[in-house]
């Protein structure tokens, strides 16, 4: 069985990956390597986004957990009339918006995942291979939700789901050419709109992002 994926998984990689199609079906092959051989969930992301290929809205908490509760962190920490929950640096800060843009952890799982089966990782070490790959999985996931049920396994303190929407094209300058935006749903009834965007020739893929707290029906507590 392995055999036979990883030759449909060599042949699928011999081309750049830059539609729809193609990044489901690289998906579905790596899923059902990781099914075989990392039953434990040791490569949180790379299972989360394969998961999040082939279904709209992910709620278990084996799947959602991770990503969740650094945004959880984040939020707690960021956010006005929330108690922050563990400590957070400003590097914590910027691998997480790394992530929200980039998706740099699930990149960085995926190169290690192919690598270690003697694929090709043309797909993960060239930005501009990655970010053709990113803008087709964007369009795969648009509108999705990754949200935890409330039972034991929730730990977090803030967040209830988060939303991920490809925002307007912008022009071939930008690295990823369109805004990407994540809607924090918290349990308190405010959403967190998180706007990113790359920075038109700018180097080391620089990005810019604005946040923006809608308080719907919360009503601040009264000092």
């Amino acid at each position: 069985m392995t055999k036979d994926i990883v030759g449909k998984l060599t042949t699928h990689l011999s081309k750049r990956i830059e539609d729809e199609p193609g990044v489901v079906y690289l998906l579905v092959e790596v899923r059902k390597l990781l099914e075989r051989d990392d039953p434990d969930h040791n490569q949180g992301a790379l299972w989360m986004y394969c998961h999040w290929a082939l279904h709209v809205d992910l709620y278990s908490p084996k799947t959602t957990m991770d990503f969740l509760s650094r945004v959880d962190r984040w939020i707690t920490n960021t956010v006005a009339y929330l108690t922050p929950t563990d400590p957070w640096q400003l590097i914590d800060e910027h691998r997480l918006l790394q992530d929200f843009i980039f998706l740099t952890t699930f990149r960085s799982q995926l190169r290690d995942f192919l690598s270690h089966y003697g694929l090709p990782t043309d797909l993960c070490d060239a930005d501009e291979h990655w970010h053709d790959f990113l803008e087709a999985y964007s369009g795969v996931i648009e509108d999705g939700s990754l949200s935890a049920k409330a039972n034991k396994h929730n730990v977090l303190s803030a967040v209830k789901q988060v939303i991920f929407t490809k925002g307007e094209r912008l022009t071939d300058a930008h690295h990823v050419p369109f805004v990407i935006r994540w809607d924090i749903e918290l349990k308190d009834g405010r959403t967190v709109k998180a706007s990113l965007e790359t920075v038109p020739h700018g180097g080391g893929n620089m990005t810019t992002h604005l946040l923006e707290v809608v308080n719907n029906s919360f009503l601040p507590p009264q000092r």
